[in-house]
């Protein structure tokens, strides 16, 4: 983390448009992405405008993190994010596991164990995964794991805007399809924050808590937060997305199939 944006230990929460001017499911779009605005220092209520040293930051986090460099490259990740992102690959994982047979959940643990022993971190991530869908650690078998692409899709939008790859309007399409979709998979704030906890350390292939666990915490609780102050169902979610078609080489989302929040 950069030092000029982490000032202090203590996380805020910066609002820009508490009025929700733009309006309300812009707002609450935003507030998918609220792990990484609140870490970053970005506003959490709305779209950002570009800024040199903004703009400096992103490219940085985007080149080190995602290996973009480029406007092509961040509407690619974007759209890739929209169709599958991690969800896909941690859902194969998951179903896989559950179908071994508990004789080879041993003999696979076994070799996995075998080769964290020698120094292979890998296995131990590995081992880690086997383990919490064996033992349905925190309902990991039910898990979506749609929260922790969606909020770093947010991210990915704040950032083109901050580099100015991305209009306002392109960002708005994007975050507010984000939204819908979130809105359809989980019924609170809440399960939100859990599952993109949970998805989060199923990937990471580790139990240990991450400055995230102390953000999302902060996120929960903090009286400013979106979390908090907006409601799970505004009215919005009620009415039908707009049928505009995205901007030619603007990022699109692909929504997820119906959950069990899904009317």
């Amino acid at each position: 983390m950069f030092s000029f944006f982490k000032k202090s230990s203590k996380y805020k929460i910066r609002l820009i448009d508490p009025r929700h001017k733009a309006g309300t499911l812009r707002a609450w779009a935003c507030a998918v992405g609220l792990p990484y605005t609140v870490y970053y220092r970005d506003p959490v209520d709305a779209l950002p405008s570009p800024e040199p040293g903004w703009a400096k930051f992103y490219s940085e986090i985007f080149a080190r993190d995602w290996n973009i460099g480029s406007r092509e490259a961040l509407v690619d990740q974007m759209i890739s994010m929209g169709k599958q992102g991690h969800r896909a690959q941690l859902g194969v994982i998951v179903r896989q596991y559950c179908l071994l047979p508990p004789a080879q959940v041993m003999e696979r643990r076994a070799v996995l164990m075998k080769a964290k022993a020698e120094g292979d971190g890998d296995a131990g991530e590995e081992a880690f995964r086997l383990d919490a869908v064996v033992t349905d650690w925190e309902g990991i078998r039910s898990a979506r794991f749609l929260a922790w692409d969606a909020s770093r899709a947010v991210m990915l939008a704040y950032g083109g805007c901050r580099l100015g790859w991305l209009t306002h309007a392109q960002a708005s399409h994007y975050i507010e399809s984000v939204a819908r979709d979130v809105h359809r998979t989980y019924a609170s704030w809440q399960e939100f924050g859990a599952d993109y906890l949970r998805s989060r350390r199923f990937w990471s292939g580790s139990n240990k808590e991450s400055e995230l666990y102390d953000i999302v915490t902060f996120i929960q609780g903090e009286a400013d937060s979106p979390w908090v102050r907006l409601p799970w169902n505004i009215p919005e979610f009620s009415h039908p997305a707009s049928n505009a078609t995205p901007d030619a080489g603007a990022p699109f989302w692909t929504p997820t199939e119906a959950g069990p929040h899904n009317e």
